[in-house]
């Protein structure tokens, strides 16, 4: 016979029977079966008196067998009226009876949980027989339910925020469930407070205060076990009052331990069907009114439009039907933009143990401002805490405010921060003498060039205006603001405020205007070397160096940190642009954040190393082009977070979750204002003053206009069509450094006077003009097409992460945006040649 527990649980009704006579008066059959057993067991005869005990009855009630045996069970437990009441049931009705969480007091004091079931045997004459009292310890499991209560979440006191129209409506929906015992499903994307939502439905159904609720992460479980670990190991017996109805600790499920109160299943389309059958089966039962199963409110949660669920063949529908009698959308933090500021004067409320901070008017419109579409509520409260963290005063502003996605990482990126090459060219002393070095030689070459009108300063200039204005445009693309890293401009500015400085916060209107400010900078800068024939007359190209140095010294006298490199320069942000196809990052490590970091140095700064100067913390993707890679946050981190990398080129310009639109306007510009540049070279219509102030004032309403359209003219109707958008417009920004290339190359001295001839009849005899090709030109061509390439390369990869990302492009817009990319270096070709 198998003497195994499931063979017991499986056999006892039919063995106690038809056997009761022989198991009561065979001793050594009982012994030999019973002792196996980890349920503790004890049998008596007709009069109560104690006959066998199996070795699990004397482990929990450490006693021996022969030292109870022919006496009461009565008297056994005679410290434990709640189970001599059970026994003393059992024999008044005539009939089994089984109860759960029984407290059992040994002789020593010692208490236990137990489920007991007490099985009186009759004969024929229905004469009592004989007992069997069935006992297991469910300490352990009373202690886990404890355990649930006192750690389970625990809804905030206080009214849910609802000052917009539709957290209004939820509210009331929520009131007319708070009574009812029937599932519930709460839909809505990531951190909308779905669980919150929950609990405070749990809350208000005017339960004992110490019902459990229990939350599990379906997407935690693996599956292969989720039936098991909602339900048990095995199935309960459905109206077999005979049977014993506990089982060992690892039988029990979650909804054992929240039986009484309500079981939350978070993200409940991550189960497999089989398990989400069993949940419906599950409610079934309970609906009928099951005695045997626990009983607790069935509360979903899901990311998932309920819509989108239906049409899913491994989704339970029977399920989905119930679940949406009691459905509720909870809406984005966008389309209840009124509870922004009341959740984030809560939350800086919460933040016990911080000193009381204030929001500042332009901080309070960036939070109104922000799409949070990552994680909305969360995403709030988790930018709120960060600034206070980050915010030196009593007041947290603007740039304190951080939202969006986390840099992400790239498989192949490098990280070289520990090479000791990087070690020593980021080192404090390195660089302040490398610094200084460039701050000399370009207050040298200013005032050399406004001194000297001879051979020298035009010499200087045109190396200036050819060497160097085509190595800046080739370092922006492959290494983004590596050049602001040791810039005269920032460094003159630095020494300055080091003297003497207000260090004033920077001005709202100036954060605000900023996008337009700093592409209009480089338009005039643009604009000037043309009209003032820049690259023939030195004194010009002085003024300019001069007018650029003397407004970033002027600017840090009054702001904090190097506010001309986050807002007004023209040419740092030029690059930042072109950082985001760069190979050359710097970001931090999220987990190392989450897990380790409490003082965000990187932002804030140390003792020993300033603060980021460009008001960014780097494990933020969003605002990624402004880091000026001047390496403060690798030296200030005290976890070793932040660190810098190499990846490959283009990668981020359609891996990046989140882009700032304001760059749209920039890039634009570029795209539309390089081929003027180039023309203003080749073209003698351009080279005319005023048709080419017409052509760059044409170029900036363009530019206006189609940041403006752009969304409404690729993208169906999407709650983030401005990435995707952005993302388009930098692949465009990819062609314009072709004409912005094509156009320095064209100043570069020496390459003019060499041309490339072929004497030889045939195919490129036919290709070249008749009297060759310049050497500038074919230079000018080559990066035109590189260019295009480029662009090329962008486009297909942004448009695989669109498809990734179920977004609909509009009709035919695909064509129209390679078309751009095929026109574009075609024109600028038309325009060299």
């Amino acid at each position: 016979m198998d003497t195994s527990l499931d063979a017991f649980y499986d056999n006892l009704q039919d063995m106690v029977i038809k056997q009761a006579g022989r198991i009561i008066n065979n001793d050594l059959y009982t012994k030999s079966l019973l002792s196996s057993l980890p349920v503790a067991l004890i049998s008596t005869d007709k009069n109560g008196l104690i006959q066998v005990a199996n070795q699990a009855a004397e482990e929990m009630l450490q006693v021996k067998l022969r030292a109870v045996k022919k006496s009461s069970l009565l008297e056994l437990f005679a410290l434990s009226p709640a189970v001599i009441e059970n026994i003393e049931q059992a024999w008044k009705q005539d009939d089994s009876l089984s109860a759960d969480s029984v407290t059992l007091i040994l002789a020593d004091g010692q208490e236990k949980v137990v489920n007991i079931h007490v099985q009186p045997f009759y004969d024929e004459e229905r004469n009592l027989v004989g007992t069997l009292l069935a006992m297991e310890d469910q300490t352990y499991i009373s202690f886990l339910r404890e355990s649930f209560k006192q750690h389970a979440h625990t809804p905030s006191d206080g009214e849910v925020i609802a000052n917009s129209p539709k957290m209004k409506r939820l509210v009331k929906q929520l009131d007319g469930l708070a009574g009812g015992e029937k599932p519930v499903l709460f839909s809505g994307l990531s951190g909308t407070g779905k669980s919150y939502l929950a609990a405070k439905l749990h809350k208000s159904r005017g339960l004992d205060p110490q019902a459990p609720m229990i939350m599990l992460d379906c997407r935690d479980i693996d599956d292969s076990r989720s039936k098991e670990i909602l339900f048990g190991a095995t199935d309960q017996q459905e109206g077999d009052k005979h049977s014993i109805r506990f089982k060992s600790l690892h039988d029990y499920g979650t909804v054992h331990l929240a039986d009484g109160g309500t079981l939350v299943l978070l993200n409940i389309d991550a189960l497999n069907l089989e398990c989400l059958e069993a949940v419906n089966d599950y409610i079934d039962h309970v609906a009928e009114g099951s005695t045997t199963l626990p009983k607790c409110r069935i509360v979903a949660t899901t990311e998932v439009d309920p819509g989108e669920l239906e049409k899913q063949e491994e989704f339970c529908q029977p399920l989905l039907n119930c679940l949406i009698e009691n459905h509720v959308k909870v809406p984005t933090l966008r389309e209840r933009r009124k509870d922004i500021l009341p959740l984030t004067r809560l939350f800086l409320a919460d933040m016990e143990g911080e000193d009381t901070k204030k929001l500042s008017k332009g901080a309070e419109n960036g939070l109104l401002t922000k799409q949070y579409n990552q994680n909305n509520v969360k995403e709030l409260k988790d930018a709120i805490e960060l600034a206070v963290l980050v915010a030196e005063d009593d007041t947290i502003r603007t740039e304190h405010i951080f939202t969006g996605p986390l840099e992400e990482e790239t498989a192949d990126e490098i990280d070289l921060t520990d090479y000791a090459l990087t070690r020593f060219l980021i080192d404090n002393k390195t660089l302040a003498v490398i610094r200084g070095g460039v701050l000399a030689g370009y207050v040298g070459l200013a005032l050399l060039l406004f001194f000297s009108e001879g051979m020298a300063g035009m010499v200087t200039n045109k190396f200036i205006w050819g060497i160097g204005g085509a190595a800046l445009v080739l370092l922006f693309l492959l290494f983004g603001r590596i050049h602001c890293s040791v810039c005269p401009l920032s460094s003159g500015g630095r020494l300055a405020s080091q003297m003497w400085s207000l260090a004033k916060s920077p001005p709202g209107f100036l954060k605000s205007s900023s996008p337009y400010v700093i592409p209009m900078g480089l338009v005039i800068i643009a604009w000037s070397e043309h009209t003032f024939h820049m690259t023939t007359h030195p004194r010009a190209t002085s003024f300019l160096l001069i007018a650029l140095l003397s407004m970033a010294i002027l600017v840090a006298l009054f702001f904090e940190r190097e506010t001309w490199c986050r807002y007004l320069c023209p040419l740092g942000n030029f690059a930042g642009l072109f950082s985001l196809s760069s190979v050359l990052v710097v970001h931090s490590n999220a987990n190392v954040c989450s897990t380790k970091c409490t003082t965000h140095n990187c932002n804030k700064g140390s003792e020993e190393v300033a603060g980021c100067p460009v008001f960014h913390h780097p494990l933020y993707a969003r605002n990624a082009h402004i880091c000026k890679l001047c390496f403060n946050c690798l030296k200030s981190c005290p976890n070793g977070s932040a660190r810098l990398y190499l990846r490959p080129p283009l990668i981020r310009i359609w891996q990046q979750l989140d882009i700032a639109e304001t760059i749209g306007f920039f890039a634009l510009l570029c795209f539309f204002i390089a081929p003027i540049l180039l023309a203003s070279r080749h073209i003698p219509f351009f080279m005319e003053g005023s048709s080419f102030t017409w052509a760059v004032l044409a170029s900036v309403i363009l530019a206006l206009v189609c940041s403006r359209t752009l969304p409404t003219l690729f993208f169906a109707d999407h709650k983030l069509k401005q990435l995707r958008t952005t993302r388009l417009i930098l692949v465009l920004l990819l062609l314009a450094w072709g004409g912005f290339a094509a156009f320095q190359f064209s100043q570069m001295p020496g390459f003019d006077t060499l041309s490339v001839v072929s004497n030889q009849p045939g195919f490129f005899q036919t290709l070249l003009p008749e009297n060759g090709l310049s050497m500038i030109s074919l230079m000018q061509l080559a990066v035109i097409w590189f260019g295009f390439l480029m662009a090329v390369v962008a486009l297909l990869g942004m448009s695989w992460r669109v498809e990734n990302e179920r977004v609909k492009i509009e009709g035919k817009s695909l064509y129209y945006i390679f078309a751009a990319c095929l026109l574009y270096p075609l024109l600028n070709s038309w325009i060299v040649l």
